[in-house]
């Protein structure tokens, strides 16, 4: 079972930071000062971010991998059959489904980039406040807008609980953002690394750090 809350965030910020300090590429972060602003994060910037979380205590069963890749379908009757692998479930806030889920159909909600003229942040921003009309041309890489919009749809003809109408949902991603750079995959996951050159690997820390030091300074820190 696992809570969305500051106190529990607070202690996976640490463990990230236990391991990042065991990675040969990231070294706990402790160049160029990165190292002591996330400590100041953690102490005073985490518990301010879930200051503005509605409904702080409710409670969900969340998949937290819930892609197209973990469901299996009839092919005759094109109906949903199964939801398979729950190595992550957990109990936790109803914002907590948006961060780790719905990836493949544009549902997923991330936190800010300091690319922001990107689609992402485009889609972050219309799930905050409304789908454009018209729709902004898909491109090859980037977000399928009409599908992202019908998701967005579906959602609110059933009436369910969605980044829209859960208040502080941004800044609460905003910290999972952080959490998610402190230990990036493509830098810490051991099959990963055996598959990337070196150079691959420092341009992805890089890249991280770049990150995670803009994302720090726009929260004050």
């Amino acid at each position: 079972m696992a809570s969305l809350s500051h106190n529990h965030v607070n202690y996976q910020t640490r463990l990230a930071l236990r391991k990042a300090d065991k990675n040969p590429y990231i070294n706990g972060w402790r160049a160029n000062g990165v190292r002591d602003r996330l400590g100041a994060f953690i102490e005073r910037g985490v518990p301010a971010q879930f200051e503005d979380l509605g409904s702080k205590q409710d409670r969900v069963i969340i998949h937290a991998d819930f892609t197209a890749n973990n469901i299996l379908f009839d092919a005759t009757s094109n109906r949903i059959t199964a939801l398979i692998d729950y190595d992550f479930a957990c109990i936790s806030h109803p914002s907590y489904k948006f961060f780790r889920s719905f990836d493949g159909a544009g549902g997923q909600f991330r936190g800010w980039s300091n690319d922001e003229a990107n689609d992402a942040m485009a889609l972050r921003d219309a799930k905050l406040h409304g789908f454009p009309s018209p729709l902004p041309a898909a491109t090859k890489d980037g977000v399928k807008w009409d599908v992202a919009k019908a998701w967005e749809d579906a959602l609110e003809n059933m009436d369910v609980k969605r980044p829209r109408n859960m208040n502080g949902i941004d800044k609460v991603a905003d910290v999972d953002t952080v959490l998610r750079l402190i230990l990036p995959w493509r830098v810490s996951n051991s099959d990963i690394l055996r598959l990337q050159s070196e150079e691959v690997i420092i341009n992805c820390k890089n890249e991280n750090e770049t990150q995670l030091v803009g994302l720090l300074g726009r929260l004050g820190f």
